[in-house]
Order: structure tokens, then C-alpha cells, then sequence
């Protein structure tokens, strides 16, 4: 159960009071240890200098304070490892070892990581997504690409920074996503297309990507999404509806392009729509004088590179591909009606246990 901001400020208060007791001891310790006086800055900052070597804090979950500790330490033995064999003794050794080594500063050591776990409580358990991830790039004649974090300068500039991605306020791929890193990057120029609100991001999908678009279905399919965000209750929230989502980055011609794309930030599904009419993806073109073996080689050729395309999609990103035939899209409702069950998808919460004991309580009072 997540824990409320008065619990983690009772334990981040309990954390401070039992490291101050163990300070002045363990800094002359440490010191003696390394074989140099120590100061509290230095102490702090070999330990807390590890997290992103042995924790993987940028990428990693972690659900517990065990966890954070247990996996900090598994990765502290496999980094140094392969050193071994140039150690001659004790002395040989890193500093984090040596101090690690030792009982007494070691639990000085788990404390100071129990604190940092909570300081960074929500960043430390967040579900972060995997690399391919951080950067989507989408768009037919002009390519865009959205960040799920981006760095900016005083100058204005900006740049993407690993670190960042867990410290960010806003859902992953969001419409908040969107605000949030103040718009997409343009993939030819590198300048950023700014979105400074939800009207921007109207604007945006109404007058470039929908006028960019020559399938009359993904028309109606961009329509129907406008219409959705705009009866949204809360907007920020909503899943972004990626559209022609490229395989291969920010390149204009690209071996795949998913036709629409939806990352799930709540339930970290990834989900691919492909529009997939016969007239434009198994025709067989100039069919009339060809023998059925030659139709059959040419048809086969088409299913296997839309075999490899979903296959490549879920390798990399590990997206799922729903098709819409096009005895499916003669119902494009229906159709975005499985696409907003997808962008409205969440995942469920159970109840505190004293909320449920009360509904037990009150079925049996009902029986009775």
C-alpha cells in the first residue's frame, strides 16, 4: 500500500534522528577505515554517488526499501567483480567496499539508503518506462518526436536528459506529457514545435496532422479523437493517440509506420492500430495475365512483411497490433470504440482493507 505524505515525513524524521546518533561514531570509522579524516559531504557522497552505478535509478522500479538496498548491493559485488584479481590486499580495495565491509558503517550505510528511498519515495517506486520508449517519433510529411522528459536552459534550448525522466510531474506519453516538455521536437530542424496548451495541441492535430493524412479513415479516426479530448473531464490525463508512429526514429522513410499507437502510462500496455483496408495492403498489382502462382508468391511476400512489421514493433517497443479489416471499418464507431477502450483503460486500485472489512460487515448485516 503506498504510503501517505505524513508517513513518509514521520519516517524521513525518524531516518535523520537515528543517523545523527550514529554520526561523530561512524565518521571517525570511516575515517580510520580510509585512512583519512572524512567529513560528513564526503561520507554521503560515496555512498549516494552509487545510486545510478549500482541501483539503476533512472530505469529501475523499485517496490520496497529492501528491494532498493538488496539490488544496490547485488550490483556493487558484479561491478567490482572483475577487479578482484588486481587486488593484493585490504587496502587495494574501493572506498565504498572497505566502508561497506565494515558492521557498524555498513548500517549506517542501509539508513542513509532508507532515507534516500524516501525522499525520493514516488520517483523510486514509478513504473519508468524502457529506453525505446523515451522518444517516439510519428508523422507522415513532416516528422515529430515526443519526449517524455526534456531539460531546459535559460537560453532556451534544450535537451534530454535520462535523469530527468523519473522526476517528471506529469504521466509518461500524456497529453500532460505533451505540455509538459512544452511541445514536440521537429525532426528535420531539431527546434521544438511548441504546444502551450490543450488548444495548441487541437490546432495541432486538426490543421497538421489530420490534413497530412490521404486515408479517409484515419480522418474520421482523428475527428473522433479530437471530439474525445475535448469532452474529457481531465484532459492532461488522457493518453496520447500517436499517429504513423515510425519504427525507426525521426528518418522521413521509414521501414514501418503504425498507423496509430497508444502508450498507457497507467497500465504500461502498448497497443498498435493498423487501418488495413485489402484495396491498399494485399491488392496485387496488374493481377490481370498473372498465374495463380505468381498471384499466390506475391500475396505471400505482403503477409510476411506485415508479419515483420508487428514483429519488429513489438520487439522494440513491445507494442501489440490490433487490425481493422475492412469489414471493420465499415463501422469506424466501432472501431474507435476499441481504441478508446485502450485510452481509457486503467489500472485498478484495491480499496484500503478497513473500507473492505465494512462492506464484509454490511453484507452480512443485509443477510441478516
Amino acid at each position: 500500500m503506498l504510503l501517505t505524505k505524513n508517513e513518509i515525513k514521520k519516517r524521513l524524521t525518524d531516518l535523520d534522528t537515528q543517523l545523527a546518533d550514529q554520526r561523530e561514531s561512524v565518521l571517525f570509522l570511516a575515517s580510520s577505515v580510509l585512512g583519512r579524516d572524512v567529513s560528513l559531504p564526503s561520507l554521503h557522497g560515496i555512498i549516494g554517488s552509487k545510486n545510478r552505478d549500482f541501483a539503476d535509478i533512472e530505469r529501475r522500479q523499485f517496490t520496497s526499501v529492501d528491494e532498493f538496498q538488496s539490488i544496490w548491493a547485488e550490483n556493487m559485488i558484479s561491478f567490482y567483480e572483475p577487479y578482484k584479481k588486481y587486488w593484493k590486499s585490504e587496502k587495494d580495495l574501493p572506498s565504498i567496499l572497505k566502508l561497506y565491509k565494515d558492521d557498524i558503517i555498513r548500517q549506517y550505510i542501509l539508513l542513509f539508503q532508507e532515507r534516500n528511498y524516501y525522499r525520493w519515495y514516488e520517483q523510486r517506486i514509478r513504473e519508468k518506462p524502457s529506453e525505446p520508449l523515451w522518444e517516439l517519433w510519428f508523422g507522415s510529411k513532416i516528422i515529430f518526436g515526443l519526449y517524455v522528459a526534456l531539460s531546459f536552459c535559460d537560453d532556451g534550448t534544450f535537451k534530454f536528459k535520462p535523469s530527468e525522466v523519473r522526476k517528471v510531474p506529469y504521466h509518461y506519453w500524456t497529453i500532460g506529457n505533451i505540455l509538459g516538455v512544452k511541445g514536440f521536437v521537429n525532426g528535420e530542424t531539431g527546434n521544438l514545435y511548441p504546444i502551450r496548451n490543450i488548444d495548441d495541441l487541437l490546432m495541432f492535430y486538426e490543421h497538421i496532422i489530420y490534413c497530412s493524412s490521404s486515408s479517409v479513415y484515419e480522418k474520421v479516426i482523428y475527428t473522433k479523437y479530437i471530439e474525445y479530448l475535448k469532452s474529457s473531464p481531465n484532459v492532461l490525463e488522457e493518453p496520447f493517440l500517436i499517429p504513423e508512429l515510425h519504427y525507426e526514429g525521426k528518418e522521413q522513410k521509414c521501414t514501418y509506420r503504425l498507423d496509430f499507437a497508444i502508450c498507457n502510462p497507467y497500465t504500461f500496455e502498448t497497443i498498435g492500430f493498423e487501418l488495413s483496408p485489402a484495396s491498399t495492403h494485399m491488392a496485387i498489382q496488374r493481377a490481370c495475365g498473372k498465374t495463380q502462382q505468381q498471384i499466390n508468391a506475391e500475396l505471400s511476400k505482403k503477409w510476411e512483411n506485415e508479419c515483420a512489421k508487428r514483429n519488429s514493433y513489438f520487439g522494440k517497443y513491445g507494442i501489440t497490433i490490433i487490425t481493422f479489416t475492412d469489414s471493420d471499418l465499415k463501422d469506424i464507431d466501432s472501431c474507435f470504440d476499441k481504441i478508446k477502450f485502450y485510452l481509457q483503460k486503467r489500472r485498478h486500485m484495491p480499496q484500503p482493507i478497513d473500507e473492505t472489512v465494512l462492506k464484509i460487515e454490511s453484507l452480512i448485516e443485509e443477510k441478516e
